[in-house]
């Protein structure tokens, strides 16, 4: 799962972001514009009212968080832990734009082959020059806290509707919605140095797992 800041501004959750940063409604995008294409869907907000969105493209296959042989799989990223409160509700690390750069500074030599050892962070990395993104939105994506990826639960109806209006235009311009798959965090999970968190979007369970998992999006 892809995750980009925006500015703060007037935007709604389902609100669909071309390439060139112009903001349309889902029902009001009629045709796909091959050379100002859907890049997000913006699906909540921080705490200070910044926005952020999830990429309309996801991994069509499971990616490990982390290898099994790699350090960061057995390494507590301790300043990415994430508390679980309640529910939806998460204290501790929630932000997850910084997460991979701690996870570089505790993880130096092999944070080098993310393909390799963070095939979930390498997705996400990798994720502008994927799909040739330029601008503003060329940088800044990011996989999201668990805090977050409960926030784009809680908010999927519009989110999927925008999804999936975008796809009904153009199969290849976005994923079907967010379907009922695992999706992984970049949180550390407090309990063992080998799990991360993750999220059923099958019916919203937030738990923690292996890092090395292959099961999860």
């Amino acid at each position: 799962e892809s995750e980009n800041n925006a500015v703060i501004s007037q935007y709604e959750i389902g609100d669909i972001i071309l390439e060139d940063g112009s903001v349309i409604k889902e029902g009001n995008l009629t045709t796909i514009d091959k050379s100002n294409v859907p890049i997000a869907v913006i699906a909540g907000f921080q705490e200070d009212g910044t926005a952020f969105g999830v990429g309309v493209h996801r991994s069509d296959t499971p990616l490990q968080w982390a290898a099994d042989d790699s350090v960061g799989y057995a390494t507590n990223f301790t300043e990415n832990i994430c508390i679980q409160e309640s529910d939806f509700d998460f204290s501790g690390d929630t932000d997850g734009s910084d997460n991979w750069a701690v996870i570089c500074a505790g993880d130096s030599k092999d944070t080098a082959d993310t393909a390799t050892n963070y095939p979930a962070f390498h997705f996400v990395n990798t994720y502008a020059a994927t799909y040739t993104l330029t601008g503003e939105y060329a940088s800044g994506w990011y996989m999201p806290s668990i805090a977050e990826l409960c926030k784009i639960y809680q908010n999927r109806e519009a989110v999927n509707n925008s999804l999936r209006h975008i796809y009904r235009l153009d199969e290849q311009a976005a994923m079907n919605g967010l379907e009922t798959n695992w999706y992984w965090s970049a949180s550390q999970a407090g309990s063992e140095d080998d799990y991360a968190w993750f999220v059923h979007y099958f019916n919203g369970y937030a738990g923690e797992c292996p890092k090395n998992f292959t099961n999860v999006h």
